[in-house]
């Protein structure tokens, strides 16, 4: 977990950005600095840390944990800023009609300019001359608009020979490719869908994007209730009760189904995708926040260090 630039992706649903404000509470333990950028309409982050609001700039949301939200207009002004002397007048720019159809028409944009912020984020420095924060933890979008997201600069660069937007492509490319300072991490819970997402995802990773992949989270994991010994004595005792089963029993067969099926899903996971995999525990909460955040940084430590 060396590296500065992480990035999350996985199906909608998996806990995915649960996993990265855990990982962000784990690296604050270490004593990094750590941001967390969102590429979302919603921050789950402000949900989580339990603050008012997560935007554009970034807030201190935890002990050395810094969290922002990437606004995708924010973002464009940011970027026509680099061009012109003034914020105002590049809010000016983007905000004029004429130029606000052209930004929507052009290929990528959107993409484009979240990428200089991130870029910017990484890069940034205080006036030391330190990187102002030691590890970037990017909560991408759910898988499809991840793999969409990612190959961004590729399309830019087929598309757009010379320019400002293939100069900000060319800088994101030449970070996103660096096995020094990134990983990209897959996060997925044992269930059917989820896991043949992922493992297509990794494949189209492999073969389409050149980023380094990093970690297999598999989040929401139960731990063994049955052993082989107690397999057969629930089915010694299902057998006896005939149809009159109890509920005990009906409870203890489903327990078992589950546990199996957990396990299918996992033998089947782990020979598609040659990562190495980090398991964090169900917990038993619909309210995630930070709290939880640091119960699942303490089952890391083991793992990690």
């Amino acid at each position: 977990m060396q590296k500065r630039l992480h990035f999350f992706t996985g199906k909608g649903g998996v806990g995915k950005s649960s996993v990265v404000a855990s990982v962000a509470q784990w690296l604050s333990r270490q004593g990094k600095t750590v941001l967390i950028c969102e590429l979302s309409h919603q921050s789950a982050m402000k949900d989580i840390f339990r603050v008012p609001f997560v935007g554009f700039e970034p807030l201190e949301v935890g002990e050395r944990i810094w969290a922002l939200n990437i606004d995708t207009t924010e973002a464009l002004t940011e970027y026509v800023h680099q061009y012109v002397f003034s914020r105002t007048l590049a809010r000016m720019i983007t905000e004029n009609k004429v130029l606000r159809h052209f930004w929507r028409t052009s290929p990528a944009v959107n993409e484009v300019v979240c990428t200089n912020k991130i870029c910017n984020m990484v890069e940034k420095k205080d006036s030391l001359g330190f990187h102002e924060y030691d590890v970037v933890l990017v909560d991408l979008p759910a898988t499809g608009h991840a793999l969409t997201f990612l190959q961004t600069t590729g399309m830019v660069q087929r598309l757009i020979p010379v320019g400002p937007l293939r100069k900000v492509s060319n800088r994101f490319q030449t970070i996103l490719e660096d096995p020094a300072r990134t990983w990209l991490h897959l996060v997925t819970v044992l269930e059917e869908m989820p896991v043949n997402e992922t493992i297509e995802l990794h494949r189209a990773l492999t073969e389409k994007v050149n980023i380094p992949q990093g970690l297999l989270f598999i989040n929401k994991t139960v731990d063994t209730l049955f052993t082989k010994e107690e397999e057969s004595l629930l089915a010694e005792l299902e057998q006896a009760a005939g149809e009159a089963m109890p509920a005990a029993l009906l409870a203890g067969r489903w327990r078992l189904d589950s546990q199996r099926a957990a396990q299918r899903h996992r033998d089947w996971l782990v020979r598609q995708v040659n990562l190495p995999t980090v398991d964090f525990p169900l917990l038993t909460t619909t309210d995630f926040h930070v709290g939880n955040t640091k119960q699942l940084a303490t089952t890391l430590d083991s793992m990690l260090m």
